[in-house]
């Protein structure tokens, strides 16, 4: 009896162990259960990403970098004159939630002779009030790959 209540408590100390190494921010995490990508967000993992490739280049390159990670699935592209939106699904390994992810591609109409894009996304939960830093981390990701597949 004593054995299983020490295994039990060693496995709620682990629990507590990583959820204050996986939450960023407190505030926000226990909270809010959507993310968006931000010029002016701290973590440079979370901004939009510019680039001067095709948006259809850019479309195959996001489904690229969503394709390896697991838990991801590809669902539908929409396009319209001005914009390319994917549309994905994250399931958490252990508990099965379903995170929407949204991403945009869309044209930066600057003074500058070469056309360029800006990819932002979007994560939401789809139950919860907080998602504990998990959606800020499936944008994280995928914004990382994409940057990685970009270079």
């Amino acid at each position: 009896m004593y054995i299983l209540s020490g295994i039990a408590l060693l496995l709620i100390l682990a629990g507590c162990l990583w959820l204050c190494f996986t939450i960023d921010d407190w505030s926000r995490d226990l909270a809010t259960n959507v993310a968006a990508t931000s010029a002016n967000a701290r973590n440079p993992s979370l901004r939009p990403i510019e680039s001067d490739q095709q948006p259809i280049e850019i479309a195959e390159l996001v489904c690229k970098a969503a394709g390896g990670i697991p838990g991801w699935i590809y669902l539908s592209q929409e396009e319209s004159a001005d914009e390319i939106t994917l549309h994905f699904v994250r399931t958490t390994r252990l508990m099965r939630f379903k995170d929407d992810i949204t991403v945009h591609i869309r044209p930066i109409h600057a003074e500058r002779p070469s056309p360029r894009c800006q990819v932002s996304a979007e994560s939401k939960s789809r139950i919860g009030k907080g998602d504990l830093g998990q959606n800020p981390r499936n944008l994280a990701e995928l914004m990382d790959r994409l940057r990685a597949l970009l270079q």
